[in-house]
């Protein structure tokens, strides 16, 4: 019983996890995209 639970703990910080990866990478790839618009209306 308590296996299953740490399974299921670590199943939990696994899919947290990827889900802050998957965030961070958004929100860095769209503050990129407006570096790059910024950039561009500059020249």
């Amino acid at each position: 019983h308590l296996k299953s639970l740490y399974i299921v703990v670590e199943y939990t910080v696994v899919n947290s996890t990827d889900i802050c990866v998957s965030v961070i990478w958004l929100f860095g790839l769209n503050l990129q995209s407006k570096g790059e618009d910024m950039q561009y209306r500059k020249t």
